[in-house]
């Protein structure tokens, strides 16, 4: 093993060794070069605009959307950095740990790197989540490490996703950091056994999310409605209500027509409705991402 010394221990990643005393080391495994850091250095680890990039280092800082290190109990920060070595061609895999002031940094073997990515993962609401981080600076192709790589991130619960920033579709939940609920006006009501008679064209529909606790990132949550409209397609404008911050909700609606407002009812089980819904976005999976809760509703 060999490579530059730094001061605190290190665990390389995939071969369970420990070295206590050690620094930055280099083994080959599986044709894979792993590389094990130390933590970035102390300071409250704030992106500066002016800072410039260290000749053969990736700095970042990681940052909640309030502008603070993420510190929710039990939350992990997992930077992934991976690129092809210069002088063996193989490629080379760090994970450097993100500090309590939201700082990491790496030195570099020389190559080519592949962007960076970042995520946040935590349990939330008995739920185990795998958030991917918002990139700070253009993030999307490939950089050598000669000049340094500078590469903050911002954990984001909503907005559109850094991917289609510039053209996020209202009608995909995937271009957007929040969860989404999926409703449609129910065509058969199983309690009633009957079909349920569409509305008129240009009868407007209002969803109101109430939240029931903070989100999952310890910001207060606040209540998020979304108006639609029944079209002369026999369906809603959009479907889809998108970019809802992770948090507990209580899910109500009401219809609005020339008769005046009338209370919606959802179908939370089978051939059961009922006036509200807690929506809470479980995530299936880790790196899945959150559930899209997909509702039938009726008027009362």
């Amino acid at each position: 093993m060999s490579g530059k010394k730094l001061p605190l221990a290190w665990i390389l990643a995939g071969a369970g060794c420990l070295v206590v005393g050690g620094g930055a080391a280099v083994v080959t495994l599986g044709g894979i070069v792993w590389y094990s850091t130390t933590r970035g250095s102390s300071g409250s680890g704030a992106p500066d605009p002016g800072r410039r990039a260290s000749s053969g280092k990736l700095t970042g800082t990681v940052r909640d959307e309030r502008g603070k290190p993420i510190n929710v109990p039990g939350a992990h920060v997992r930077i992934m950095v991976s690129g092809i070595s210069e002088r063996s061609g193989e490629r080379v895999n760090y994970q450097p740990p993100v500090n309590a002031s939201g700082a990491y940094s790496a030195p570099l073997v020389a190559g080519i790197y592949h962007p960076i990515q970042a995520f946040a993962e935590l349990t939330f609401n008995g739920s185990s989540y795998r958030f991917e981080l918002d990139p700070v600076q253009p993030n999307v192709s490939d950089r050598p490490s000669q000049p340094g790589i500078v590469q903050d991130f911002v954990w984001k619960l909503s907005g559109p996703h850094h991917r289609y920033r510039q053209n996020p579709n209202p009608k995909n939940h995937t271009h957007w950091y929040g969860g989404s609920v999926n409703v449609s006006l129910s065509g058969y009501r199983n309690d009633l056994r009957q079909p349920v008679q569409p509305p008129p064209v240009g009868t407007k529909y209002v969803f109101t999310f109430t939240p029931q606790g903070n989100r999952v990132d310890g910001a207060p949550a606040k209540v998020m409605t979304f108006e639609r409209t029944w079209t002369s397609g026999g369906e809603l404008d959009n479907g889809l209500l998108s970019d809802i911050p992770i948090a507990v909700y209580t899910m109500t609606g009401v219809e609005v027509g020339a008769g005046g407002q009338r209370p919606l009812i959802f179908e939370t089980s089978y051939a059961k409705f009922e006036p509200q819904v807690k929506i809470d976005f479980p995530q299936s999976g880790i790196g899945s991402g959150p559930h899209v809760a997909i509702l039938s509703f009726d008027r009362q």
